[in-house]
Order: C-alpha cells, then sequence, then structure tokens
C-alpha cells in the first residue's frame, strides 16, 4: 500500500475525484492480471509433450541373479532384523575371546622369536667352534704327513743296528714284537728259529691309555724283577714303540728294544739288556 497525497478540493468535489482514480487503478490491475493469465495458458497448452521413454525388456538370462540377489537382501534384511539393537551379545564375547587369543599367540611369537635369536647364536657360535677344529685337524694331519714322510725317509736311507748285550741278566725274558701299529706277545717254540709278527692276537696301541691296557693284557702278573722286557720292533711302528716303551718303564720294566726292517725276521735267541 502506499500513501496517496490528497489535494484540495472544492468542498462537495474531492469525493467523487477519489473514487474515480481508485477505479481506474482497480480495472487496470485486473486487466493486466488477465492478459498474463492467458498468455500463461497458451505457453502451457502450445508446447509439445515430453516424449515417454520405453523401458528396456527385462534380460531373461538375468533373472536368476536378480532372484539370487533379492532372497540374499531379504535374508540379510531378516538376519539384521533379528540382531538387538545394543550388539549380539555371542558376538561381544567371541571378539573378546578372539582378542585374548591374539594377545597369547603374540606373546608366544615374540618368545619363540627370542629362542630363534639365542639357537642362531649358539648355531654362530658352533660353526666357528667347527671351522677352528677342522683348522686344527687339517694342521694336525699336515703335520702327520710329514712325519710320515720324514719317518719314512730315514726308514729307507739307514740300516738297522743291533743293540749288543752289555751285560748279563740272571732274569727270564719276555718277547714284545711291535709291528703293524700293535703289540703282541711272541712265545717261540723250541724248534723255531725265525719269528715274524702277525701269527698271534695284536693289541692295537694309538695312545698312553691304550698301551697301559695292553701291558695289563699282555703281561698280567709279571713283576720286573723277575723279568725282562725283548722287544722286536719293526719299521712301520716306531710311534707304536716309543708309546710301549714309556708305558713299560713307568711300569719299571727293564727292556731291549731290536729294531727290524719290514719282511725281516727275528732269530730266536737275540736279545739283551739296554
Amino acid at each position: 500500500m502506499r500513501r496517496r497525497r490528497r489535494h484540495r478540493a472544492p468542498p462537495g468535489a474531492g469525493r467523487i475525484v477519489e473514487d474515480a482514480f481508485d477505479l481506474f487503478l482497480d480495472a487496470l490491475a485486473n486487466t493486466l492480471g488477465v492478459v498474463m493469465f492467458i498468455a500463461l495458458m497458451v505457453v502451457i497448452f502450445a508446447s509439445p509433450a515430453p516424449p515417454i521413454k520405453a523401458e528396456p525388456a527385462p534380460d531373461p538370462s538375468e533373472a536368476p541373479r536378480v532372484r539370487a540377489l533379492l532372497e540374499r537382501v531379504e535374508s540379510l534384511q531378516q538376519e539384521l532384523e533379528r540382531l538387538p539393537h545394543e550388539g549380539d551379545p555371542g558376538l561381544v564375547a567371541r571378539y573378546a575371546a578372539l582378542l585374548q587369543q591374539m594377545n597369547a599367540a603374540r606373546a608366544r611369537l615374540s618368545e619363540t622369536i627370542e629362542a630363534l635369536a639365542a639357537a642362531s647364536d649358539a648355531v654362530r657360535q658352533l660353526r666357528r667352534e667347527t671351522q677352528a677344529l677342522r683348522a686344527s685337524e687339517r694342521s694336525l694331519l699336515s703335520r702327520r704327513t710329514e712325519v710320515e714322510r720324514r719317518t719314512a725317509s730315514i726308514a729307507g736311507s739307514s740300516s738297522f743296528v743291533r743293540v749288543s748285550r752289555f751285560r748279563d741278566d740272571p732274569r727270564d725274558a719276555i718277547l714284545l714284537l711291535v709291528a703293524g701299529g700293535g703289540v703282541e706277545r711272541a712265545e717261540p717254540s723250541p724248534g723255531e728259529t725265525r719269528i715274524l709278527p702277525g701269527a698271534r692276537p695284536r693289541t692295537a696301541i694309538a695312545n698312553i691309555a691304550e698301551a697301559h691296557a695292553a701291558i695289563d693284557r699282555l703281561l698280567p702278573g709279571i713283576a720286573p724283577a723277575r723279568y725282562r722286557i725283548e722287544l722286536g720292533v719293526w719299521s712301520d711302528s716306531f710311534g707304536t714303540f716309543k708309546l710301549l716303551e714309556r708305558a713299560l718303564v713307568e711300569r719299571g720294566f727293564d727292556l731291549n728294544p731290536m729294531p727290524l726292517a719290514i719282511g725281516q725276521a727275528l732269530d730266536s735267541g737275540a736279545g739283551g739288556i739296554q
């Protein structure tokens, strides 16, 4: 609404002029409204109708898959409706149990990793010790080969000298034959003149303990005060003889070693005291 300024008119004429102006304005507004309504109706009814899109025909091959999906949706919907609003207590308990099992498995895994690390350290230490032992073994084998080479060289280039008897000994003699890395006790028969090793049981000797054991086996109850030891030593067993010699000396025996070449026989009745 707007306020219209009133003009003063002569008495009796002002009311007529104001009413005529209001009627003019009302007629103008009504005419304009009718024109706009007619134009709007023309635009609506004169425009063409939008085309109707035809829906595609359903593919028969997709029908089973669609039914399966619909059934799956329906089953999930039913399962969802069965669940309580605050959560399934069974699932909550199961989740808690699985979480506890996972923590326990994680602790066991940590312990296993620590044990594997310790075992790995032990394996590395054992490998280092094994390498050291192998190096020591190679060194010993090299030294043994060198000793055997020198022994063979000496045996091939030297002659054997019989140790002569330099004093008489009234004690009985016991004859031991050292050959093939072992020792055997020989008891010649009255008619036997040449004695060779290998015809009697032989006791192997590789260290001083085995030398003492061989003495206990071959000389049971033999007293050094009543017997002397005669030793026939063949060239392939000088190392064995040194072990046996040490054991005999520790037991208090007097001995006479007689070196012989391989294949050479010991004459019966040979002996003496060294």
